[in-house]
């Protein structure tokens, strides 16, 4: 029995965890949507699904262990605000993310870039002089072929981040799917800048796959497909990345001006992706509109804030629409938010007890609340999952 089992060791190692793997249960009849089941280390994600992302290792208003509670089966922690604190090596040193945070399923992390780039310029109003003058206060420093150079928005420091150091860094971190560094270029950004940021994009992709595949540990990594709103690119893209290795594909960069032209860019690129038979996250978008109209194309993953956003603005998601639980008509509605939802808060608290807590301006209100809008995002993709099976999407 000793022999049986310490030749059975090798398989457990850091290196050789359990394989990532996708599966498509279901194909609608009616497009091109499907469901299906994304296996990693950590468990199992059912697809179409919802993502809520832990900026900080935590979702804002709602603890861990509530999280997993209330149905959440991967979430999107920020390598760019891990890096600045507490840093990667702590995070190794504390057993990488999931012991870190205590959560317990699966974890994606992204490479950094997004936020660098989206808060590369931060709006102070200029109070000393009486005015509304707005100073813009660069963090980016400089972007060469290597990586970018940023100040820290906490203290300042200089931090070198590469294509090379982000895949470092999630490796330490030790997140189920890790995303490569990319940059992401404005809407108004000039054809020949596009095409300058579009070319570097993916050699530092590459640069990140390569690192990568040297020392998986159990790891898998997604692309990101790039080349704003023009389709020319946004196939070339697509064409250059599926030649390579990787285990799944984001769709990234700047996604329109508004919903109908995100859509109709989806509604172009999709069939391609859907080609690879492997997992497409959409990066950065989760709002229920958006999920409906976009679902139909075969996307899997979606990840937004947008839950737990709406309930610090007093927001509560519910079956018959929205809820401002500032409104006085919630003091004495002794009712749950939804009387369908099975979350503790919805079990335990009543709409005027909620309402009470938010003109109390309460810290717990934006615990509950959170809770209850996650709870309800996972109810609704599993709405969603069940209407494909139908083929009624």
């Amino acid at each position: 029995m000793s022999n049986i089992l310490s030749s059975w060791k090798h398989l457990f190692n850091r290196n050789q965890t359990p394989s990532f793997r996708f599966e498509v249960i279901h194909k609608s009849k009616r497009s091109a949507a499907r469901v299906g089941r994304i296996h990693t280390p950590h468990g199992v994600i059912d697809t179409p699904g919802f993502v809520p992302v832990a900026t900080n290792a935590t979702i804002k208003g709602c603890d861990n262990n509530r999280l997993q509670e209330n149905g959440s089966q991967l979430i999107f922690c920020n390598t760019y605000h891990l890096l600045v604190h507490p840093g990667a090596e702590t995070i190794e040193k504390g057993g990488g993310v999931h012991k870190y945070m205590n959560y317990k399923r699966p974890i994606i992390t992204d490479s950094g870039g997004f936020q660098v780039f989206s808060l590369s310029q931060t709006k102070r109003t200029n109070e000393l002089k009486g005015n509304k003058e707005v100073i813009y206060d660069p963090s980016v420093l400089k972007i060469t072929e290597e990586g970018v150079k940023f100040r820290s928005y906490l203290n300042g420091d200089i931090i070198n981040l590469t294509p090379e150091s982000s895949v470092e860094a999630q490796k330490k971190y030790g997140s189920d799917i890790i995303i490569p560094l990319d940059i992401l270029p404005g809407l108004d950004t000039s054809p020949k800048d596009l095409r300058k940021a579009f070319e570097k994009t993916h050699r530092w992709e590459k640069r990140s796959l390569n690192v990568h595949l040297k020392e998986k540990k159990g790891q898998a990594m997604y692309s990101v497909i790039h080349g704003d709103m023009d389709l020319k690119m946004r196939e070339e893209s697509i064409k250059i990345l599926t030649s390579m290795d990787f285990d799944g594909h984001g769709v990234g960069g700047s996604l329109g001006r508004n919903r109908e032209e995100m859509v109709e860019l989806l509604r172009n690129i999709m069939p391609s992706l859907n080609e690879t038979g492997k997992p497409i996250h959409l990066l950065g978008v989760g709002d229920i509109p958006s999920i409906e109209q976009t679902a139909q194309f075969g996307i899997d993953t979606f990840d937004s804030c947008f839950p737990t956003k709406l309930a610090r603005h007093k927001t509560l998601l519910s079956r018959n629409g929205p809820i401002n639980i500032n409104k006085h008509r919630y003091k004495e509605d002794f009712s749950p938010i939804d009387p369908e939802c099975k979350c503790t808060t919805c079990r335990d608290h009543s709409l005027a007890f909620l309402h009470h807590l938010h003109k109390m301006k309460e810290v717990s209100f934006f615990s509950l609340a959170s809770a209850h809008n996650i709870r309800f995002m996972m109810d609704k993709m599993s709405s969603i999952r069940e209407m494909i099976l139908r083929d009624e999407i």
